[in-house]
């Protein structure tokens, strides 16, 4: 492996290193086995040798979609780099009908790509998971977990929630959920993302209900 494609893993339990190899991008077109390795989570997943701890590597990833014209930046906030603000702003100048979007982690990278090739609107699905909040009670780290469309309109929604002690809890949430969601998004031009990598996450949707 050449430097640009390696990457040190440290366990965060026995401090156990070593060199696994680094994906600086992913193009779905192109390498469709990485697709699917994101999306069951296994690219990044790393078992230090030593321990048996299973970890993920943190490094920027560009995952880009051709086909559907979207592109997603997974930056770890450890690894945030200002200049990919200002490619954002090109990538919106050069391809103006991409959606680009920024993720800290492999999961809300899978989380954006389930969404975008459903054709989904992830501000829609945000907002549906602030409703599910709202009227559920629930609480713990939440992931949409899967949508379904037929017909042009959405048939299925499902959330999990990781709780504080590592449990999942999974539920179903009612499609008119996400088409009331839809609409509320298409009425309020305040809620269009703007140019370049946009994180739209629950922060985001909060900060546009203010």
């Amino acid at each position: 492996m050449n430097e640009d494609s390696k990457y040190i893993c440290r366990c965060p339990v026995c401090g156990h290193c070593a060199e696994v190899r680094k994906y600086p991008s992913v193009n779905a077109s192109s390498e469709p086995d990485l697709r699917l390795k994101i999306l069951d989570g296994s690219l990044l997943r790393w078992v230090c040798p030593a321990c048996g701890e299973t970890t993920y590597a943190e490094y920027p990833l560009l995952y880009h979609d051709p086909g559907r014209k979207f592109m997603i930046w997974m930056v770890p906030y450890s690894a945030y780099d200002p200049n990919i603000e200002e490619y954002g702003l090109k990538v919106a100048r050069l391809l103006p009908d991409y959606t680009c979007r920024k993720v800290d982690n492999v999961l809300r990278l899978a989380e954006k790509i389930q969404i975008f090739e459903q054709g989904a609107s992830d501000v829609a699905v945000e907002l549906s998971e602030y409703v599910f909040r709202q009227e559920s009670g629930a609480s713990g780290n939440f992931f949409f977990h899967g949508i379904r469309f037929d017909g042009g309109l959405c048939r299925e929604l499902r959330i999990s929630v990781v709780k504080a002690d590592g449990g999942h809890e999974y539920y179903n949430v009612s499609p008119e959920i996400y088409t009331d969601c839809e609409a509320i998004v298409e009425r309020n031009p305040d809620m269009k993302p703007g140019p370049g990598f946009v994180r739209v996450d629950y922060s985001w949707i909060m900060s546009k209900l203010k």
